[in-house]
Order: structure tokens, then C-alpha cells, then sequence
């Protein structure tokens, strides 16, 4: 054990999932592992830049987070693989269908409108149009914070905060996949409930 590095012990030991999804490792049932984990500089193997942030999102929980005191990292989680360059590009033939599209929110076509990935866990490995949609860029910049919140919590938008009756249409709050949210694909979430399809 001791010729491994502690990322690949963290990594034995943490059960990650084919997501790359972890339950909250405490630093305290590591150290039980390998002694080096002890560590008063910030856990050094597990900061940004690291073998292990270059391929997950990682985040570390300070003691103060935790109901604890002080601002020593004691728990680390893994929130599912780090997103690549490649996946957050927008194919310019989809660009192109979409630009003159009014805002899937909205119902207009503003100056400032962008196209927005669908899946904001953006773990596709292939797109299509469908996967697209145009937003206003202040539409898309909600969204954007709504999936930041999704992603780090692991708990999707809840829909009733807009004042709708249901949360859903697909799944629930921890359903691991976007689609069913209402940021998802506003249009379809709207479609669903006029057409009262649901089986929420």
C-alpha cells in the first residue's frame, strides 16, 4: 500500500459510481486507512489541479460546513466526472438551426440569445438538435446556477418553487438524470402538463 498514491487508495475505497458519483468521504475513515491522509495542509492530493480534480468534480467539505468548527477540510466528495472541452461544444450546423428560434422560456427572440445544452451534467457523449434549445441569455444564466446547485447537491429544481403543481415530470428530487426538470426542456415540461400525460 504504501507505493500507492493516496488518490489511488481514495479512489479503491471510495466506491465511486459509473458516474462518477461518491458518498461523502470523511478524511478521519481514510487516515484509518493510510496514515498519510493526516494532513495539515489542506489535503494536498485532493486540491484543485490534482490527478483527481483533472477527472472529477471534486469537492471538499470544510469542518465549519459540517457543524463542525474551523475551516479544516474534513470530507471529501466526488460529484460525478470533470466535463471536457469537447462536450460543451456547440456543433455550428445546430447554431445555425437555432439561432433565429424565439427563447424556449421566454417566447421571444432577444439581442443576447444563446443556445443552451439541455443536459447540464453534460455527460452525453453525442448530441443531437434535440439535445439544444435557445434561452435568453438571462433564461440560460438562471439555469445555469439552477444545474450548478443540481450538480453539487445531487437535488434536482423542484418546479412548485415557479408555482407549478407538480415538481417533475420525470422522476424526483434525486432522479441522477436531467430529463423531467423543468430547466431541462421548459417547452416539454409545459407540454406535458396541457396535455395531463404525467404520472406524477
Amino acid at each position: 500500500m504504501p507505493n500507492k498514491s493516496l488518490t489511488d487508495i481514495f479512489l479503491e475505497h471510495s466506491n465511486v459510481d459509473d458516474k462518477g458519483f461518491t458518498e461523502l468521504i470523511f478524511i478521519n475513515d481514510l487516515i484509518k486507512i493510510d496514515s498519510r491522509f493526516q494532513s495539515n495542509n489542506g489535503c494536498q492530493w485532493a486540491r484543485k489541479g490534482s490527478k483527481l480534480d483533472n477527472n472529477y468534480n471534486l469537492v471538499r467539505f470544510h469542518a465549519n460546513e459540517l457543524g463542525g468548527s474551523g475551516n479544516k477540510v474534513v470530507a471529501i466528495q466526488l460529484q460525478g466526472f470533470k466535463s471536457t472541452k469537447e462536450n460543451h461544444l456547440i456543433p455550428a450546423e445546430i447554431k445555425n438551426k437555432l439561432k433565429n428560434k424565439p427563447c424556449a422560456i421566454l417566447g421571444v427572440i432577444t439581442s443576447d440569445m444563446e443556445i443552451d445544452h439541455k443536459n447540464g451534467k453534460y455527460n452525453s457523449e453525442k448530441y443531437t438538435l434535440n439535445d439544444f434549445q435557445p434561452l435568453s441569455k438571462a433564461a440560460n444564466d438562471a439555469k445555469r446556477e439552477h444545474c450548478k446547485k443540481c450538480n453539487n447537491n445531487k437535488s434536482r429544481f423542484d418546479a412548485k418553487i415557479l408555482g407549478y403543481n407538480i415538481s417533475y415530470t420525470i422522476g424526483d428530487e434525486k432522479s441522477p438524470f436531467c430529463e423531467g426538470c423543468y430547466w431541462y426542456d421548459p417547452f416539454a415540461f409545459n407540454q406535458v402538463l396541457i396535455k395531463g400525460d404525467n404520472n406524477v
